[in-house]
């Protein structure tokens, strides 16, 4: 995960989800990333193109969806893939 400024994430928001301690995360659908926002106002990118770093890229991120253990569901709309983020980082593919 990098933190990085809040002017990254304009990037054409797709989708966005608040977990149960307002944090707010958002997929940014050009720049193909998904981020999370805390209510101190840290953006921290949780996903980005090269999705789980295997091959299985992220190509126009689109639904999130969090659980409640605190992991995030991230979909991408061009080659249909969906990830798993858990708290700690580690990102697998669901589906493809």
């Amino acid at each position: 995960m990098t933190e990085v400024t809040p002017t990254i994430v304009k990037d054409g928001a797709a989708g966005m989800a608040v977990d149960h301690s307002g944090n707010v995360y958002v997929t940014g659908n050009e720049r193909e990333n998904a981020f999370k926002i805390t209510q101190g106002g840290v953006t921290t990118e949780i996903i980005d193109s090269t999705g789980d770093s295997m091959g299985n890229t992220l190509d126009g991120a689109s639904v999130i969806a969090l659980d409640h253990s605190g992991n995030v569901y991230v979909t991408g709309h061009d080659r249909y893939y969906a990830f798993k983020i858990t708290q700690s980082g580690v990102i697998t593919k669901l589906i493809d």
